[in-house]
């Protein structure tokens, strides 16, 4: 009920926040807990290349075998998460009123920087949070003129995500 939402088709923490939990004895016998973002796109390359399974050129993620070796970390990885909308039934005399439809059936995509910022772009309003010192997103810092520098390059860093996984959404910084 975060946010006076009940489901979780929302990129607010409460519903996005997933820990990811892998056991790979082959490389660590000892339980660690590895700081840093993780995102799901790369839980497929991940475990392919656990499998020792060649990566295809097609498949969207890059591996994370070399944070869990210990050789590299997840302290610069910026996390991506979309959110495609859901299909339901429109009720017909809603979109005749001119309200906006349910914000399940708004495409949206998120980018949570490294730094632990989040920029949320496809919804009205666009929506930017740190999250460092509001982990509970209650203060929507978008309209701030002195965050232009950080939604710029957020946002830049959204749009190559988008290039390199052929996404074809069409984000705007205008809401």
């Amino acid at each position: 009920g975060e946010h006076n939402i009940i489901q979780k088709a929302v990129f607010y923490q409460q519903s996005i926040r997933v820990p990811m939990l892998i056991r790979v004895p082959w490389i660590s016998k000892d339980h660690k807990m590895i700081p840093g973002h993780y995102g799901h796109i790369d839980t497929v390359p991940t475990l392919l290349d656990l499998m020792g399974v060649e990566l295809p050129d097609h498949l969207q993620g890059v591996t994370k075998v070399p944070v869990l070796e210990g050789s590299e970390d997840l302290s610069k990885n910026d996390v991506v998460i979309d959110w495609t909308g859901r299909n339901v039934i429109h009720d017909v005399s809603a979109e005749s009123s001119n309200t906006a439809p349910p914000i399940w059936e708004v495409e949206h995509r998120t980018l949570i920087s490294h730094d632990n910022w989040k920029l949320t772009l496809g919804s009205d309003p666009i929506e930017l949070y740190d999250l460092n010192n509001d982990p509970y997103e209650q203060n929507n810092l978008f309209n701030d003129p002195s965050n232009r520098p950080r939604i710029e390059d957020m946002y830049s860093r959204l749009r190559k995500w988008q290039e390199e996984n052929d996404d074809s959404l069409d984000l705007s910084l205008h809401s």
